[in-house]
């Protein structure tokens, strides 16, 4: 397979104008974690070369984006794998330190959002933020989850998955962080997942104009990597898709 031809810019077009995407690098993020779910780790170079392009030599939006950036790969990692998320993120800090040093040794100073914290702490807020996304059919979703892995998948995914990782909103909120558990869901064409995530998504406060970029999102890429001759990203089984057309 040869690399995939995108038009960043174009892809960050997107989102509406209007859209917090368009403006505060949301659309990087989602980006990035589209392109892990599309097992193209190694387009996040380029990635970084259209944001340098967008923010010239501002420092501090480059800052705001590359966090951004970073914050969606490592969300990312418990819905596309782990070890693309480890490359995608190995790359961009050396993209970065090649490219942007100065931005690059700030990101480094950062300090872990994720410091341990009590186990009844940890469940009570990846329950909250898990509630929010599928509301009345939480209990629903974790039985189910707890049925069929022997009592514990329910538990892993509140405890670790949210309470450890995706909710923590200090970079990525709780209506970025919904929108691309949905991006990653639909590029690796889980659609039950995908389906749960798309309308969490819209419960945490995208628009339909933004639900249906991300979607946009996903065409692009996919198009783009069955042309470069990867496999066939299809939208088959999930017609549950053109309810976004009506929001």
């Amino acid at each position: 397979m040869s690399k995939p031809t995108l038009d960043f810019s174009s892809l960050h077009s997107v989102f509406p104008t209007t859209s917090d995407y368009a403006h505060n690098y949301g659309w990087a993020a989602i980006l990035s974690a589209t392109l892990l779910g599309f097992g193209q780790e190694r387009l996040i170079p380029d990635l970084v070369h259209e944001i340098l392009i967008q923010t010239g030599v501002d420092e501090g939006l480059q800052a705001v984006a590359f966090r951004k950036v970073r914050e969606a790969m490592l969300k990312a990692s418990a819905l596309v794998g782990f070890p693309r998320s480890i490359n995608g993120l190995s790359l961009l800090h050396k993209t970065l330190a090649s490219k942007t040093p100065h931005v690059a040794t700030l990101l480094s100073t950062d300090k872990s959002l994720r410091a341990p914290i009590p186990l009844p702490e940890r469940h009570a807020r990846g329950h909250a933020f898990f509630s929010q996304i599928y509301g009345k059919h939480t209990s629903t979703v974790l039985t189910n989850l707890n049925t069929t892995s022997g009592g514990d998948l329910g538990e892993y995914a509140v405890n670790c998955v949210y309470g450890d990782l995706v909710a923590e909103f200090a970079i990525l909120d709780e209506k970025e962080t919904t929108l691309l558990e949905f991006v990653c869901c639909l590029s690796i064409m889980a659609g039950p997942q995908a389906k749960g995530h798309m309308f969490g998504s819209r419960t945490l406060g995208n628009s339909g104009e933004e639900v249906r970029g991300a979607i946009e999102m996903c065409r692009a890429v996919g198009k783009a990597v069955e042309t470069a001759g990867g496999g066939m990203w299809s939208e088959e089984e999930m017609e549950w898709l053109k309810k976004a057309e009506g929001w």
